[in-house]
């Protein structure tokens, strides 16, 4: 509608006037598909980098924590390995040299006679017998890459640089037709010159060259540099594709079936089945120890007790609650030694008193006759 319209702009409304002047351009959805895959080429390329670190960084520690002798994930591994011979001593299975992965998890349904425990926990208690109490936030350190890593596949590192090699080829194919387009245009009118139109002609080519002026300035520098950054990700994803690979082959594990990123899923599950079983030894051994804090308070209490009782004295020296006779009989025992305490009470004050008759207050004052009288 906007191409066909023939009249005057200055008649129509402000939307209207804007399509015909946007039907003006030359290949217009073009110029905005490669204007948009311009403005995201930086987020694209920050995302993709940001996720090669991140297995970059898995792939060091993974390799570091296996080189390092006195390494926590090392002596971790051997000691797994260590308990699965041990339980499978003389089975086919026994006498192995390495372990699975997945093989460390079933050792937490691995339960204990008591049902109290696993193996995993018995791993982490000795684990924690040689490099301490802190043992978890240092194996949590050592492999603080693999969680991130685990998160951010290469499949989708590949589709994101196809989605930036597609951004450059729409800038590429941009520039390419504005160029054509533009010399094309100069030849037809060229070629149609004739007598009527070397005035229009030549506005014409000088707005083609002018619109493939600002083509070219949008996208042919920033063309050198993309494809740049293209190249730079591309070879940084098939450094990492292929040390990915030998991350597998290390966990004796098949390249073509499973790919780094499941390795370091299934590494930092172990963490924190780890971390887990770490901190139920943790709990147990505090519920021991309270344990043992209210068992020492009774015997203490129990002791003291005994002690008092040998001591002598108190209500129930002289009045033992094992004696024979029911209840009503107690009872009355207890009511006539209180009646007798009371009457003993009793004289010890009167004889008090007559002795120290000069200690006790004077009487309280009469009051005056009319006070009497009035009954107050």
């Amino acid at each position: 509608m906007c191409t066909s319209y023939d009249g005057e702009t200055t008649s129509l409304g402000k939307v209207e006037q804007f399509f015909v002047h946007l039907a003006k351009v030359p290949h217009c959805k073009l110029r905005a598909e490669a204007m948009l895959a311009k403005n995201n080429l930086v987020d694209q390329t920050d995302e993709v980098r940001l996720r090669l670190n991140y297995h970059e960084k898995a792939s060091k520690q993974v390799r570091g924590s296996l080189k390092e002798q006195e390494g926590i994930f090392r002596t971790f591994l051997q000691m797994v390995l260590k308990v699965g011979n041990y339980v499978n001593g003389g089975t086919r299975r026994g006498g192995a040299y390495g372990i699975k992965l997945d093989s460390i998890s079933k050792m937490a349904s691995v339960k204990t006679s008591n049902n109290k425990s696993n193996l995993l926990r018995y791993c982490a208690v000795e684990l924690e017998r040689l490099h301490g109490a802190h043992v978890v936030g240092s194996l949590r350190k050592e492999l603080d890459g693999i969680e991130d890593a685990s998160k951010a596949p290469l499949d989708e590192i590949k589709s994101g640089i196809v989605k930036i090699t597609k951004g450059i080829q729409l800038m590429t194919s941009c520039v390419e037709k504005s160029l054509s387009s533009s010399s094309k245009e100069d030849s037809d009118d060229r070629g149609d010159n004739g007598d009527n139109g070397e005035e229009e002609m030549t506005a014409a080519s000088a707005e083609n060259e002018k619109n493939a002026k600002f083509v070219e300035q949008c996208f042919t520098t920033f063309l050198t540099y993309a494809e740049g950054v293209r190249d730079g990700l591309s070879n940084r994803h098939r450094s990492v594709e292929e040390e990915g690979d030998r991350i597998v082959q290390l966990f004796a594990e098949d390249s073509k079936k499973i790919s780094s990123a499941d390795i370091y899923v299934k590494l930092h599950a172990i963490v924190k089945l780890f971390e887990k079983s770490s901190a139920a030894n943790k709990r147990d051994m505090e519920r021991v120890e309270k344990a043992e804090k209210r068992a020492e308070k009774m015997l203490s209490k129990e002791a003291a007790k005994a002690a008092k009782s040998q001591g002598g004295g108190g209500v129930f020296e002289a009045h033992d609650l094992f004696q024979s006779g029911g209840a009503n009989d107690i009872v009355a025992r207890v009511r006539q030694r209180n009646m007798d305490r009371k009457t003993t009470r009793n004289d010890n004050f009167d004889d008090e008193d007559e002795e120290n008759n000069t200690s006790r207050p004077p009487p309280p004052p009469k009051p005056p006759p009319k006070l009497a009288n009035l009954g107050l």
